[in-house]
């Protein structure tokens, strides 16, 4: 019996350059017309499969990739 391994891509991008922690992108998004928590960061994570990374205490991710997802779900409310 085989044994296979499921490995999730993302067609967004996970640049290790701009890993920002979650708090930090939720407040920088607060400033647009479409804010998202830190809650809602981590849903869309989990959805799109993003790759995160541990700081110290925080959570981090590609700043980018959030950007490009942000760009998507606000068009699907749209």
């Amino acid at each position: 019996m085989a044994i296979e391994t499921l490995v999730t891509t993302s067609s967004y991008p996970s640049h290790t350059s701009d890993m920002t922690p979650l708090q930090e992108i939720s407040d920088l998004l607060k400033e647009t017309d479409h804010p998202a928590s830190v809650t809602t960061l981590r849903r869309w994570i989990a959805k799109y499969g993003l790759h995160t990374l541990r700081r110290g205490r925080a959570d981090c991710a590609s700043w980018t990739a959030i950007l490009q997802v942000h760009r998507d779900e606000i068009a699907l409310r749209d």
